[in-house]
């Protein structure tokens, strides 16, 4: 089987796409991932604003629902990956072309860096030394090969969640899907390991703040653990007829 378009599912979806069509693609990808991105930032500081009542389960909320609004407004003119481990696992197992997979990830980790960055400049100062920007930080409690590896474990949840949704008849059901699986995903492991599941998530902020210690984590851990996802759905799927 031939690899599948970027545009796949959407209204742009052409045997042959045109350049237009692709950097609008693209564009979706990263204009999703700055929203995505922007979203968890300003929550976070809205809520040191507000005398730092944010609790866990608040948080976790306004992730998956930043995570699933923005995949539901990207997927029409894009795959709706949003993350650049989902664009990997796609692109290993052969759903989609390299030219492709690359332009999405590059538009994605830009998103989140402008996002980071509009973030800095538009945020009070108090409330964004308070948060740290959402920079991903594990708990010193833990030791790298622990972070790393529930990091993967996230990264396949998330892509085995993807992937096996991607055959809905509804165009709901991915982003109420992913948005759940980001949520339940930072419940079960912010406070231990920053909960990224996102390479690209994590890329933003780290690189307007400076802060990259365990950025490597956060960047391969995911993408590793959406490619072993990813196959796992992909392999238990029974063929379209």
């Amino acid at each position: 089987m031939a690899p599948r378009l970027l545009l796949e599912g959407s209204p742009l979806t052409a045997a042959e796409p045109n350049p237009g069509q692709r950097v609008r693609a693209w564009l979706a990808e990263g204009l999703g991932v700055f929203l995505f991105v922007f979203l968890l930032i300003s929550t976070a500081a809205t809520a040191a604003y507000m005398g730092g009542n944010n609790t866990l389960l608040s948080l976790a909320a306004a992730h998956g629902a930043a995570f699933a609004i923005a995949v539901a407004a990207a997927q029409n003119v894009s795959a709706g990956h949003l993350n650049p481990a989902l664009t990997l696992a796609e692109w290993v197992m052969g759903k989609i072309e390299s030219v492709d997979a690359f332009g999405a990830i590059v538009a994605q980790c830009v998103g989140a860096v402008l996002a980071a960055f509009f973030a800095e400049a538009l945020l009070p100062r108090e409330t964004l030394e308070a948060t740290k920007l959402s920079i991903v930080v594990a708990a010193p409690v833990l030791k790298t090969t622990q972070v790393f590896a529930i990091e993967l474990i996230l990264g396949v949840f998330l892509a085995y969640a993807f992937v096996s949704s991607r055959r809905a008849k509804s165009p709901l059901v991915t982003p109420v899907v992913v948005g759940l699986t980001v949520f339940v995903g930072f419940l079960a492991a912010a406070p231990l390991t920053g909960a990224c599941m996102n390479p690209a998530r994590a890329l933003g902020p780290a690189l307007v703040t400076g802060v990259t210690d365990g950025l490597w984590i956060a960047m391969l851990a995911p993408a590793l653990g959406a490619m072993f996802g990813g196959f796992a759905a992909h392999s238990l799927q029974t063929p379209e007829r």
